[in-house]
């Protein structure tokens, strides 16, 4: 992600403007704070994660309006950094691995939507072996590796060196 990408984020009005205040609403969400996606309803009217869905929503992908080159994989990956246990990153491979196609370029809304009840379910039944795998795991800046970050990692090494199923 480079500069074009971010700038319009800080521009006082417009698109980018809405994604920024959609994000900073999660980020200054308290329930957003200590949620678990693990544990969270994905209504995407309620609750924590109605929150995150906003701020996907707020890309604008899924109208073809909103931000150039700055989509839901962006926006997952920045909000991830701050709520790690919230917060999947949303990208082509993990969408691949759970649906057996890629995502459509450029789509939100009922694209993600599709991906993550199959992601919290399959983490939910993994949870105790990813949890037992990280428990000794640090980031580089020596935080607890997350649970999500985990299952992220675990499937695109699947997806990119072609285990076997």
């Amino acid at each position: 992600m480079g500069y074009k990408q971010v700038v319009p984020l800080f521009h006082p009005d417009g698109p980018g403007a809405e994604v920024l205040q959609a994000m900073e609403a999660v980020l200054a969400d308290k329930t957003c704070k200590t949620a678990d996606f693990l544990d969270v309803t994905l209504d995407p009217s309620t609750g924590p994660w109605s929150l995150v869905d906003r701020a996907l929503v707020a890309t604008g992908e899924s109208g073809g309006t909103g931000l150039p080159d700055f989509k839901a994989v962006a926006v997952t990956k920045i909000l991830h950094r701050k709520r790690p246990n919230l917060v999947p990153i949303f990208d082509s491979s993990i969408y691949q691995f759970y649906l057996g196609q890629k995502p459509a370029p450029g789509a939100y809304k009922d694209t993600p939507r599709r991906l993550w009840p199959l992601l919290q379910a399959d983490l939910r039944r993994h949870r105790d072996w990813i949890q037992d795998l990280i428990v000794p795991i640090r980031t580089p800046d020596e935080r607890p590796l997350s649970l999500l970050r985990a299952a992220d990692i675990i499937v695109w090494e699947h997806t990119a060196s072609g285990c076997a199923a």
